[in-house]
């Protein structure tokens, strides 16, 4: 799937549960600096998915599947629009339950739902691995 982001399509790949009655809870995934999905998120995102969660994971902007140039700039600014982007997305999906929606981030990315702090729409919790 994609969204846009100020005339920018971002990519972003969206796992539902099997077997289970929608509105879904749903895990919002970015990887740290300039990673892609495809650096270890997948995985995660599938036994999330299993454990009933839905899971919407995007690459930033200038890297992966995302458009953007010049390409791999990371610009934490952006990025931080990039999460915003994606949390509006998967509140925005009919099978996903707008009021339970999780932000996880590795490295780097830990920044981007931390310094939402007290910004957090209604319904979101940050997660970090620290």
């Amino acid at each position: 799937m994609q969204l846009s982001v100020n005339e920018t399509a971002l990519s972003a790949w969206l796992y539902l549960p099997e077997h289970l009655p929608a509105p879904y809870p749903c895990i919002v995934m970015g990887h740290g600096l300039g990673s892609t999905r495809d650096a270890g998120l997948e995985p995660y995102a599938i036994r999330f998915r299993d454990a009933g969660f839905a899971v919407l994971v995007f690459d930033y902007r200038y890297f992966g599947a995302s458009g953007g140039t010049p390409r791999q700039l990371i610009w934490i600014p952006s990025q931080l629009e990039d999460w915003s982007a994606a949390i509006a997305c998967a509140r925005g999906l009919k099978e996903i339950d707008p009021a339970r929606i999780a932000l996880w981030g590795t490295s780097l990315s830990e920044e981007g739902p931390e310094s939402r702090g007290g910004a957090q729409p209604a319904g979101v919790r940050p997660q970090t691995n620290r």
